[in-house]
C-alpha cells in the first residue's frame, strides 16, 4: 500500500471512531444533554439508538480496516439518519443536535475516504 491509501484509510477510521464514540456519549451523557428525550422516546428506544450507533461505528472501523467484509459505504449511509435526527429535533423542539450532525459529517467522511483509498489501491 502506498502512503495515500494508508492516509485515507486512517482518516476514514478516525471518522468511524467519531461515530462509535458518539454512541458511547449517547449512553453516558445523552440524558444530561437532552433530559426530556428518554421520557419522550421511552427507555428501550433511547438506549437502542445509542447501542445501534456504537455498533455501526465499530462495524465501520472493522470494515475500513478490512477485518470483516462489509459494504462500508452502504453502512455509512445510515449516518444520514443523524442528519434527519438533527433536522427533526431542530424543527420540532428548536434545539440543535450537534452530535447527530457530527455523525452525519463523519459518515460522509468515512464513506468518501474509504472509497478513495480503494480507488487508489487499485485491483
Amino acid at each position: 500500500m502506498n502512503s495515500n491509501v494508508i492516509r485515507n484509510k486512517c482518516l476514514a477510521a478516525a471518522c468511524a471512531t467519531v461515530i462509535a464514540y458518539s454512541g458511547i456519549l449517547h449512553e453516558v451523557a445523552g440524558q444530561l444533554i437532552f433530559p426530556w428525550a428518554p421520557e419522550f422516546f421511552g427507555p428501550i428506544f433511547w438506549h437502542g439508538i445509542g447501542i445501534l450507533v456504537l455498533i455501526i461505528g465499530l462495524l465501520l472501523i472493522a470494515g475500513i480496516a478490512e477485518v470483516i467484509a462489509i459494504p462500508v459505504t452502504a453502512l455509512a449511509t445510515v449516518g444520514g439518519l443523524g442528519a434527519a435526527a438533527a433536522v427533526t429535533l431542530m424543527a420540532t423542539r428548536g434545539e440543535f443536535h450537534f452530535f447527530a450532525f457530527c455523525d452525519f459529517l463523519a459518515a460522509i467522511g468515512a464513506a468518501s475516504l474509504n472509497r478513495s483509498a480503494i480507488r487508489l489501491r487499485g485491483p
